[in-house]
């Protein structure tokens, strides 16, 4: 009897559970990247900016790289293919831009322009794109 007891709760919560599911939206993990955008010539300006911001971005955020979170492009948009970053972040000169993405589809960015200005100050140059990353590491720009 008590068997049949268990069978019959067992039976009567399956069958007012709905055979259907809502789809549980799944949310894509975001990706900041932090791109470095420069021509086929390079001066030594240019390649001090990627340097320093490379060492930022590795010095501050080892973890955020390792898991994925992060991520440092350097894009040279003289190819063809790389073009459409000139338009995309209205571009006129070698510049390190941040962009945020949910999945494929980049929801922000920010073209950090005072790089040219603090190249001369190493540890402002540095904080100035560290500040900025962790930024949009938190959603906020």
């Amino acid at each position: 009897m008590k068997r049949a007891s268990a069978c019959l709760t067992l039976l009567f919560i399956l069958l007012s559970c709905p055979l259907w599911a809502a789809p549980v939206a799944v949310k894509a993990p975001g990706k900041v990247v932090v791109y470095y955008v420069h021509g086929t010539y390079r001066c030594r300006s240019c390649t001090r900016i990627e340097a320093l911001t490379r060492q930022a971005v590795q010095q501050g955020f080892a973890a955020e790289l390792k898991q994925g979170r992060l991520e440092m492009r350097v894009v040279n948009v003289e190819e063809p293919a790389n073009r459409h970053f000139i338009q995309d972040y209205k571009l006129y000169t070698k510049s390190v831009v941040v962009a945020e993405y949910q999945g494929q589809r980049q929801l922000r960015w920010q073209n950090l322009d005072r790089v040219w200005s603090l190249l001369g100050n190493e540890p402002a140059f540095k904080a100035y794109v560290a500040e900025a990353v962790q930024a949009y590491l938190k959603g906020r720009s």
